[in-house]
């Protein structure tokens, strides 16, 4: 079972680094380039709402160490599936509808998808052989 716990754990790791790094590429191309400055609104709301969304893939790094087997199952999956809307959403169909798609914010976006989709599945599988 801990193995399975430092498997998922690691996963988000993975998946926020991803997150976080597709974020700083997209800050770095709006600064620098000026792409997308217009439509971008850091006002309090926006950098809260940023805050959570970004804190939450964090607390699952600690929180698939820690909790029991089936708060941690249910956790990964409800969280891991959440994320995956959250990034199909943000990272394709918005931009995509909005003719705002960004190559290298489609590639960090479909790992991200991966990873997520991965989490679910591997947190789906995961039975109990303690009980």
């Amino acid at each position: 079972m801990e193995d399975r716990k430092v498997t998922l754990s690691t996963l988000w790791v993975f998946a926020t680094l991803n997150f976080l790094y597709a974020d700083v590429m997209h800050l770095i191309d709006v600064v620098y380039n000026g792409k997308g400055a217009a439509s971008i609104q850091f006002d309090t709301g926006t950098l809260i709402g940023s805050s959570i969304l970004v804190e939450i893939p964090i607390a699952m790094i600690v929180l698939s160490l820690v909790l029991r087997y089936r708060a941690n199952r249910w956790t990964n999956i409800i969280v891991g599936t959440a994320f995956t809307f959250v990034t199909l959403i943000i990272q394709f169909i918005v931009p995509i509808f909005n003719g705002t798609t960004i190559s290298y914010y489609l590639f960090f976006g479909a790992i991200e998808i991966l990873a997520t989709v991965f989490i679910v599945w591997y947190a789906w599988k995961w039975h109990n052989l303690e009980s």
